[in-house]
């Protein structure tokens, strides 16, 4: 664990990098601050979130990590916390990365000791966390028009809706971030204290955040319904030919299986049977057959057997 002494304006911060479990429960015993907040910032699946203890303050906060997100979507992998302590004796960090945005502020504050104020040094922590989401948002909705394309495009793979709910798991992680992300800043503007109009604005910067992430979201989610949509015609066309190909065999078997009972009947090669005798036999026997025929068609035709089904609905519209 790493830890560095800073000064903001009248009030002192301490940054912990890469927190350890033994660390952090020394930092409970030497700060007072309750170990089961200081313990939450070694949890990966740790929400944004503001509680308060008697005296103090903890927010939790989750950076996106955009170079992380290509082939991830767990809340872990695209994001990277960092947890922020207000004590009596100062303001204590505690993040396992380095986000560039945090290493510019304390940086400034090297640089600097003892100028920069506590609210400024809220606002560019807030700031940086919500420009964070600015890049993952921007890529995501290129990716979407990216799937759009994918869809109405001829070729299309078989990994296609794998790779439209990949993006709708980055999308809603996202969308839970940014929203839990408002929550808190709603409670800290809740304290009069914390009302100053810099602070309204990044409220209506997460707001907007927020705004497009739900409508890339509502758009993604409408692109794979289509696809689906696409896919299960595609399966119906190709079911209604083969429906198409069985009817017609169909209809041939019913048209000649009569026909070659009544052929099967006079090439069996009985010693008598009159019929072979007759003058006339081979002119009724296919009398008989086309007779049979003509009935057959007849029927199947007055039933609609012989119509398409496509028929059958241009004559019931």
């Amino acid at each position: 664990m790493k830890t560095m002494a800073l000064k903001l304006k009248e009030l002192a911060w301490t940054d912990i990098t890469a927190p350890t479990k033994e660390g952090l429960t020394q930092l409970s015993q030497e700060t007072g601050i309750p170990l089961r907040p200081l313990l939450d910032c070694l949890d990966p699946e740790l929400l944004p979130k503001y509680e308060l203890f008697d005296d103090k303050t903890f927010i939790m906060l989750r950076v996106m990590l955009p170079q992380n997100a290509a082939k991830n979507a767990s809340l872990e992998k695209i994001t990277t916390k960092i947890g922020l302590f207000h004590t009596p004796q100062g303001l204590i960090t505690v993040h396992r990365l380095d986000p560039d945005f945090f290493a510019e502020i304390r940086k400034s504050v090297n640089e600097k000791p003892g100028e920069l104020d506590p609210k400024e040094f809220l606002k560019r922590l807030f700031s940086g966390v919500l420009a964070s989401y600015d890049p993952m948002l921007t890529a995501l909705e290129k990716r979407i028009d990216s799937f759009e394309s994918l869809i109405f495009g001829e070729k299309k793979t078989d990994s296609l809706i794998k790779q439209g709910y990949l993006l709708r798991r980055r999308l809603s992680t996202m969308k839970k971030i940014i929203k839990m992300t408002i929550d808190v800043l709603a409670k800290i503007g809740s304290r009069s204290e914390m009302r100053w109009n810099d602070f309204q604005d990044l409220k209506d910067e997460a707001e907007s955040n927020l705004f497009y992430a739900d409508d890339d979201l509502e758009n993604l989610n409408s692109l794979l319904n289509l696809h689906v949509a696409l896919a299960s015609h595609k399966t119906n066309e190709a079911s209604y030919r083969t429906n198409e190909i069985m009817r017609l065999l169909t209809v041939f078997s019913i048209f000649f299986l009569p026909l070659n009972f009544i052929a099967g009947v006079y090439g069996m090669n009985f010693k008598f049977m009159p019929e072979l005798d007759w003058k006339w036999g081979y002119a009724i026997v296919l009398g008989i057959m086309a007779t049979v025929a003509g009935s057959l068609f007849y029927w199947m035709w007055a039933r609609g057997w012989l119509a398409r089904p496509e028929d059958d609905q241009r004559k019931a519209s």
